[in-house]
């Protein structure tokens, strides 16, 4: 089973979570094995360790990891962390670029459907670091390295209608690698 990975992107607060969660229940309910897979960094911000986001290749492990141990156990994974945004946040240059080239490698081994959501309510600065402004420049800098890196992607938001339309598409997809 080659498994099908829905990523959303997005700046903090657009909503990749709330949109994640949807889409999966929704997969499911149509009979799809599908997996929220959940932001691992997230748990770092609730347990207040800033200093860890100074350290994008635990953070890629970490997430590499989460996901690794559903693919090809499930139809659909959902991804509220892109494995690129290790690239986005990473300020080691220690990393450097031989990091970058391995996050692209991982990331690219996946069957990846990608979005970019825009966020439609109200900026929440709760279980982020960052305060709305520094999340339009975070928005700014995924744009980049998308492009950057040639990964395509759709626009959504994480409203109930483009969360029943990403989960429609991909069931469409599925119904048709079926046959």
């Amino acid at each position: 089973m080659n498994t099908i990975v829905i990523n959303l992107f997005g700046e903090p607060g657009a909503g990749k979570s709330t949109a994640a969660m949807d889409i999966t229940a929704r997969l499911k309910r149509k009979g799809i094995n599908a997996e929220y897979v959940s932001e691992f960094a997230k748990d770092k911000v609730y347990e207040n360790n800033g200093e860890v986001f100074k350290h994008q290749e635990y953070l890629f492990g970490k997430q590499s990891f989460k996901m690794g141990r559903v693919r090809d156990k499930v139809q659909v994974m959902v991804v509220d962390s892109p494995l690129i945004l290790c690239i986005v946040y990473n300020n080691d240059e220690t990393l450097g670029e031989d990091f970058n080239s391995t996050v692209l490698n991982v990331f690219n081994s996946y069957a990846n459907r990608n979005y970019l959501l825009t966020r439609k309510h109200t900026y929440e600065d709760e279980g982020r670091f960052q305060n709305e402004e520094e999340a339009l420049e975070v928005r700014k800098q995924i744009i980049n390295a998308l492009g950057t890196m040639h990964i395509t992607y759709n626009f959504a938001t994480s409203s109930e209608i483009d969360c029943e339309i990403i989960a429609n598409k991909i069931a469409e997809e599925i119904k048709e690698n079926e046959q």
